[in-house]
């Protein structure tokens, strides 16, 4: 749909780009949130207070700073 919306001129390539950046990063951000596997490990756990068995979110701080930047040669 992008694509056409650029070729039709109703968007600016710049602003498909823009688009598809931000939906890729949504669901990375989703994926990074729903992971539950591989388990943690007992070190992790007491870390994190037994509560979180996500492996890849402690602090937040990884999917805080997942974003995009859309570059145009």
């Amino acid at each position: 749909r992008l694509k056409d919306a650029v070729l039709s001129g109703k968007m600016s390539s710049k602003q498909a780009l823009s688009t598809l950046g931000e939906f890729v990063t949504a669901k990375i951000k989703k994926k990074i949130t729903n992971l539950k596997s591989p388990p943690l490990k007992n070190p992790s756990k007491k870390r994190s207070g037994g509560g979180i068995p996500n492996p890849l979110v402690d602090t937040g701080q990884l999917r805080a700073s997942i974003t995009h930047v859309e570059v145009i040669k």
